[in-house]
């Protein structure tokens, strides 16, 4: 499982492409993979998450969640709650 979660921190990194982060979900046995990014600028700080399957590629949801720099949590526990409903809906 090592080798797989070191390759699943260089796909977080940016360095893999969305392609061979599937073939790595594949290989762990994930049937839905969450992909997104983060940033953030003059204290605002902007989350984006997707939700999508491993098998097809189908996007089963997305966020995107917007907030100060401070709130990160906040806004974390909001893309999960859209995300979880995504994920009810399947």
């Amino acid at each position: 499982l090592e080798p797989l979660l070191k390759e699943e921190r260089l796909g977080l990194s940016g360095a893999v492409e969305a392609g061979e982060a599937a073939r790595i979900g594949r290989l762990a046995g994930a049937g839905v993979m969450a992909f997104g990014n983060f940033s953030r600028a003059s204290g605002r700080a902007v989350l984006a998450v997707r939700l999508v399957t491993v098998e097809t590629g189908e996007i089963l949801g997305s966020t995107v969640e917007r907030g100060d720099v401070t709130e990160l949590d906040e806004m974390a526990q909001r893309a999960a709650e859209k995300l979880a409903g995504a994920l009810a809906g399947k």
